[in-house]
């Protein structure tokens, strides 16, 4: 499973020297510019607590994605060492065969001289 999450890059906007003028003095009455900074806020903690909550479900995910990994890596290095063994097995037998095929080859080498002596 890959693991994947969509997480928007939020950048700090920088903010010019003049923008805190203008707030300092607005042109318009100060309920609506002190309803405008409200709102600007609301929706910057909405948006905090958007990427928190997208945060949180990627960290979920890739908690899950780490623990099947370490299941896998478990399960991989069993059957390596299943592997290794078996391995070791098959080199044995095929040790034993080539021992048994030289005594084949050697009584084989003795019965044509035998025959060829009678």
């Amino acid at each position: 499973m890959m693991w994947q999450c969509s997480l928007p890059v939020y950048a700090p906007q920088k903010r010019s020297r003049t923008r805190y003028l203008l707030l300092a003095a607005p042109k318009y009455p100060t309920d609506l510019t002190a309803n405008h900074g409200k709102k600007q806020n609301q929706k910057k903690k909405e948006d905090v607590r958007l990427v928190q909550a997208q945060c949180r479900t990627c960290s979920d995910q890739l908690a899950l994605s780490a623990t099947q990994l370490r299941v896998e890596l478990a399960a991989l290095r069993q059957q390596a060492e299943t592997v290794r063994l078996d391995m070791a097995r098959v080199r044995r037998q095929l040790d034993q065969l080539m021992d048994i095929e030289a005594a084949f080859d050697t009584s084989v080498r003795t019965a044509r001289k035998l025959s060829k002596l009678l």
